[in-house]
């Protein structure tokens, strides 16, 4: 099982996918996101997967943890 990585500990490897918590300044809650990657300098998220954009991510990444493998059947 996969567990969450607080940014404070550990940055995932730049340029991988990963699923992150966001939280926003706007609510008090927080939220989970898919396809997110660290350039190095910003946090950004696959906005359009048919022309592979990304986007910078309006919020602040709190936790990580790496993509699951895909299913198997």
């Amino acid at each position: 099982m996969m567990a969450w990585i607080k940014c404070t500990d550990r940055m995932p490897p730049d340029m991988e996918p990963v699923i992150v918590t966001l939280r926003f300044s706007d609510t008090d809650g927080k939220f989970v996101w898919a396809d997110v990657r660290n350039n190095g300098e910003k946090w950004e998220y696959l906005s359009n997967s048919w022309d592979n954009i990304w986007s910078d991510v309006d919020g602040e990444v709190t936790h990580w943890m790496p993509m699951p493998k895909p299913a198997e059947d």
